[in-house]
């Protein structure tokens, strides 16, 4: 019922990959209808969520630490990398872009993570066509180095040092060091 009327999606909550005739497949974010589900038992224990699709300008990721944070927007260069975008990024079919929050949306951030007791948290959301932002989730665990990797002006690894290092208070995006990169670290003869 919930489907039915609407442009809708479906998330997975763990990732599936398998291989079939040397090709690497894998469940992702996609775009379902009515049509796709004969009836509520054929989704009944499926261990995914389903939400309203969103009509999206892009996606920002907010990796949260202790009050300072880095986010950055995530441009879908291709309509396939539209819905989904992580399986695309590898092709070259994403685009990130370092990004400020503004205050209101820095606020929410500040008293989410305060009401949910968490230091640490990658936060999506996504700029909406039609002016709002739109909350989808923290993972208080989420990744963040590939991001780095994609686009080194964000400095990840040197603000999450810094987040360490201050033994959980406020990582200024400011309060870094040049030094510390993913791709220094990557260079170094022995990282350890």
């Amino acid at each position: 019922k919930f489907i039915s009327g609407r442009k809708s999606i479906i998330k997975s909550f763990r990732q599936h990959v398998w291989v079939a005739d040397q090709v690497n497949y894998g469940n992702q974010t996609s775009i379902i209808t009515s049509q796709d589900i004969e009836n509520d038992a054929s989704i009944r224990f499926s261990s995914a969520l389903f939400q309203p699709f969103i009509e999206k300008e892009y996606e920002i990721r907010v990796t949260w630490m202790g009050g300072g944070y880095r986010a950055c927007k995530i441009i879908a260069k291709t309509s396939e990398a539209y819905v989904d975008w992580r399986p695309h990024a590898p092709n070259g079919d994403v685009e990130l872009e370092r990004i400020t929050l503004d205050d209101v949306t820095y606020q929410k951030c500040s008293a989410l993570m305060r009401i949910l007791g968490l230091k640490f948290g990658c936060i999506d959301l996504i700029q909406a066509k039609n002016g709002k932002i739109v909350f989808l989730e923290v993972n208080e665990m989420g990744n963040f180095l590939w991001k780095e990797v994609m686009e080194p002006k964000l400095d990840m690894l040197s603000a999450f040092v810094s987040f360490v290092y201050t033994a959980s208070k406020a990582a200024s995006p400011d309060s870094t060091t040049d030094c510390i990169s993913w791709e220094n670290y990557v260079k170094a003869d022995d990282p350890y």
